[in-house]
């Protein structure tokens, strides 16, 4: 971290007293989201799910890779404060490599850092020195008469000019960066395979060397000479691994973002900042080179804002940078939710020196993003130093996300956090777009349009998964200290029918669930606490389904019995007279012999069945004419339109064939058919039967009123084999009687408590799939009422009325409704005493019970009231959200027999469940060790 600039202005952010208004378009707007965005330079708590890491900073820029040697320049200043400089084991020992094999294993700083990358499934950044010198030894610290050029120090080349090896020579003055990134391309691959280091940076901030390691570089470095040394090293470097990304300059701050170097004035020519100069050149030397030479231009961003909200500035009044640890007032923290708006804003002026007097660099991401458009197109920009402090309150962790954010919505292609006034709200912030629940759930990985009427208090941002916008994500940042209102309106294809919320905030940095918000025609408006970061995760399918709806008022208890039978088979009787190809009746496919020869005269009356045609087999190599034939009398029929229907299906050994078949009176009138068009499953002809389905009226379109014969051929282009069964002339309706047959009865029990006057109405849909082409759809709706004190016994009879209608595949058209009753008698009983279910009532519904949490624990325990269908070894209680993340299992036990039993939910077992709305289901394992699903009748809190 840098610490030597100045003081700025600030606004005062009011509270907003109104509703936010938070506007989204999924289709607009979109832009692929660097993965590279979500990195650091040093690890945080573990548990980010970080993308990128950097080995930079500034011992970098000393670093001997040949012996691991490295200096601290002016990052270490022991007692007394003059004493700086010093060449040591520090890179080694910062990572627990013992002093002897930081001497004898060259480069094992960088396989340490590269190995650890590719375990946790990291790319990799390596910074590259490129000041003219590296650390010669390990002893201690180099003196102002040290200074390079010294025995203390390696002169460092680009370029080694000669054939590189490993380990490389210790014993000349020179160390090269070339044969550096040639033994890591030894060892992990280009930076094109998945373990190969994809980033070098050149150097670390040239732009203060002669501040940060006066021992190398003395002087400031000339605007000429950083873009120089960078194009050189860069030449260097993809001479090895043309793959490789550099990214340059690595600017310490926005100050030389604007001019460098005491030649700055002789060289600027027309540039207006130092940024468009830098670029320019880069550029050039790329088109000389025939090769880009500059993929990523890089920024090290620390906020310079300082705490205070309102000018005039006074630099002497001690007013802190809000990156320093000491940095934790309330005017601080305002201040930081702020600061980022530097980034993007041009509405915004930070109060720091820079927002004062840096308007030409100002927004970052804009500007900079406009001079690569005009000096070097397709550069992209990266941080790979950024902090805003406050890590151990909601302030460092809300700007941080913020940060994030940002850098997603603009196209930033690398960002890496460097731990300044770090805490446990900077890992929040990560964790919030790349682990928000716990098991690595991310942020989208696309930006879509997303945009806050009221910036200062409440920032957002939007992202779907590639393409597809069937999940949304919104990130939602409430700056103010008190709850906002969010009103969000989505525009988009989609309809979102599910919600989750996560966030932190306030005094805590974990993230939890927090209650989902309702949808209502993909809108909905949620009260964001004060100073808190949520991320709302919308989805489109599944709802809770047969949920039911019994209320009731408790006064007494009584037992009610349900007895039903119900019919739900039907059997098709064809009255219609088809034209078959001589198989038995409802042969299936490929049931016959091939046949050899023309199957005859067919006739509509009498049928026509010529044992040769039960399976027809068509082999072509060269020719266009096998073919069958025969002649249809009479193909309109009175009852309307006849189809022409077969099976078909390519040898396996065929290319794809493209069939025909012709239909006319001579060869001379006939019509070319592609099969594919009328096949009822769609698609082409393939190794699978398939059925095909014209229309007569389709064969009679060239005019004729008699079709002579019908012929298959092929594609006289193709080579194949093909088979035709089951060939039938049909008409379009057929006249099925329905046979109802019991297949079962079923009694069960339901306890309810009531009052005197009760009416309770369900609804019952189910579909029974038949044997053959057809489906019966039954539905009905019963609804009972039972009026005053109970008695012994009475008898109601409800009658249910049920439409079934018979389809008709492939068409899938209706064909014939029929209305059933179905008598269902109610015995009401003053008794609790449970009725077991007969034997073939096996199975019960599925009931799904929307709960709303919290309960509270240290009162009550959860009782659940369970219709048990089978002695169970096992039944269990599965606790989801309502997006269907299941939560928690709960052994609730088993039972050694039928019917209702009281389960218990232990009040511990819910302590650490989240405040929202939860769906019950109870699963059973019967005796057998089979599992089925059991129904939840009713639970009730008891103390």
């Amino acid at each position: 971290m840098k610490k030597h600039l100045l003081i700025v202005f600030f606004v005062v952010w009011t509270v907003a007293l109104y509703a936010i208004n938070i506007t989204i378009n999924t289709n607009n707007t979109r832009l692929a989201i660097s993965p590279y965005i979500y990195g650091t330079n040093q690890q945080m708590e573990g548990d980010e799910n970080l993308t990128i890491m950097r080995l930079g900073g500034n011992r970098m820029t000393g670093y001997n890779w040949e012996n691991n040697a490295s200096n601290s320049g002016r990052d270490w200043e022991p007692a007394p404060s003059t004493h700086y400089s010093f060449s040591d084991y520090f890179m080694c020992s910062n990572d627990g490599i013992s002093n002897a094999n930081c001497d004898s294993q060259p480069g094992i700083v960088l396989k340490k850092f590269v190995d650890y990358n590719i375990a946790h499934n990291y790319a990799s950044i390596i910074t590259l020195p490129m000041a003219g010198y590296t650390s010669a030894d390990k002893n201690g610290e180099v003196t102002v008469a040290e200074s390079a050029p010294s025995a203390r120090w390696k002169i460092v080349l680009p370029k080694k000019g000669s054939a590189f090896v490993y380990p490389p020579d210790v014993t000349d003055n020179y160390v090269y960066d070339d044969e550096e990134v040639a033994w890591l391309v030894s060892l992990y691959g280009n930076a094109w395979g998945p373990n190969g280091v994809k980033f070098y940076q050149l150097d670390n901030e040239g732009d203060i060397w002669d501040g940060s390691h006066p021992r190398i570089h003395p002087t400031p470095v000339g605007a000429a000479e950083w873009v120089n040394r960078g194009i050189d090293l860069s030449k260097a470097v993809k001479d090895v691994d043309q793959y490789a990304q550099m990214m340059g300059p690595v600017f310490f701050g926005v100050w030389s973002m604007i001019s460098q170097g005491s030649d700055w004035n002789t060289v600027k020519g027309t540039h207006a900042w130092y940024v468009e100069y830098y670029l320019d050149k880069m550029k050039q030397a790329s088109v000389t080179d025939g090769r880009r030479l500059l993929d990523v231009i890089d920024i090290h961003y620390y906020t310079e804002a300082r705490e205070g909200l309102t000018p005039p500035f006074n630099y002497s009044s001690g007013q802190c940078r809000i990156t320093e640890d000491a940095c934790t007032s309330t005017l601080a923290q305002q201040t930081r939710l702020q600061a980022p708006r530097s980034l993007w804003d041009s509405t915004f002026t930070e109060n720091s020196s820079v927002g004062e007097w840096c308007g030409v660099a100002l927004p970052i991401i804009p500007k900079v993003q406009q001079a690569i458009d005009t000096y070097y197109p397709g550069t992209k920009i990266s941080f790979t130093e950024h902090a805003f402090g406050g890590g151990n309150d909601f302030s460092g962790g809300i700007a941080t996300a913020d940060a994030l954010g940002i850098y997603g919505k603009y196209g930033v292609y690398v960002a890496t956090l460097w731990k300044t006034a770090y805490g446990l709200f900077h890992s929040a912030a990560y964790k919030l777009f790349r682990n928000y629940d716990g098991s690595k759930s991310t942020y989208g990985d696309t930006k879509v349009y997303c945009e806050s009427n009221d910036i200062p208090n409440m920032t957002t941002y939007a992202s779907i998964n590639g393409t597809d916008d069937s999940v949304l994500h919104i990130i939602v940042l409430n700056k103010a200290s008190t709850a906002q209102t969010a009103n969000v309106s989505i525009t988009s294809p989609q309809t979102y029918m599910l919600a989750e919320a996560w966030a932190f905030g306030g005094a805590s940095s974990t993230i939890t669930a927090r209650t989902a918000p309702s949808l209502s025609g993909n809108s909905f408006s949620y009260s964001v606490p004060a100073y808190s970061a949520f991320h709302f995760v919308l989805k489109t399918g599944g709802t809770p389904t047969n949920t039911p709806n019994w209320t009731a008022t408790p006064t007494f208890t009584i037992t009610k019995t349900f007895t039903a039978t119900q019919t739900y088979t039907s059997t098709p009787v064809v009255t219609a007279a088809i034209i078959y190809d001589g198989d038995t009746a409802g042969a299936t496919i490929s049931d016959g012999t091939i046949g050899s020869s023309a199957p005859g005269v067919m006739s509509q009356t009498t049928g026509g069945n010529p044992a040769n045609m039960m399976l027809l087999t068509y082999t072509t190599v060269t020719g266009w004419w096998q073919q069958h034939t025969w002649t249809l009398n009479n193909p309109k029929s009175t009852a309307g339109q006849m189809y022409l229907t077969f099976n078909v299906k390519q040898d396996s050994s065929s290319a794809n064939p493209v069939i025909q078949f012709d239909v006319g009176v001579d060869p001379g009138n006939t019509i070319n058919l592609d099969v594919a068009t009328y096949l009822v499953e769609g698609g082409a002809v393939t190794t699978t039967w398939k059925t095909v389905l014209i229309p007569l009226s389709v064969l009679l379109g060239v005019g004729q009123t008699t079709i002579n014969y019908i012929k298959f051929t092929n594609n006289y282009s193709n080579d194949y084999v093909v088979d035709v069964d089951n060939v039938k002339i049909i008409p379009n309706t057929i006249t099925p009687t329905i046979t109802q047959t019991p297949i079962g009865s079923a009694t069960y029990t339901k306890t309810v408590t009531q009052t005197n006057i009760q009416t309770i109405t369900q609804t019952i849909t189910q579909t029974v799939n038949l044997t053959g082409t057809q489906t019966v759809i039954q539905t009905g709706t019963q609804t009972f009422t039972y009026t005053s004190t109970p008695i012994n016994t009475i008898t109601r009879t409800i009658t249910l009325t049920v439409t079934k209608t018979l389809l008709n595949t492939p068409t899938n058209t209706p064909i014939i409704s029929s209305t059933a009753t179905i008598t269902i008698t109610l015995t009401q009983q003053d008794t609790a005493t449970p009725v077991v279910p007969t034997a073939t009532a096996t199975v019960a519904s599925v009931n799904v019970i929307a709960y709303p949490n919290p309960i509270n624990p240290d009162l009550y325990d959860l009782k659940l009231g369970v219709d048990v269908v089978q002695a169970s070894s096992s039944i269990k209680a599965l606790i989801y959200t309502r997006a269907f993340r299941l939560v928690k299992v709960i052994e609730l036990g088993g039972s050694s027999s039928t019917g209702i039993v009281v389960k218990t939910i232990n009040k511990e077992s819910l302590k650490n469940l989240a405040t929202g709305t939860y769906l019950y289901i109870v699963k059973q394992k019967g005796l057998s060790g089979l599992e089925s699903k059991s129904k939840i009748k009713m639970f009730v809190l008891i103390r």
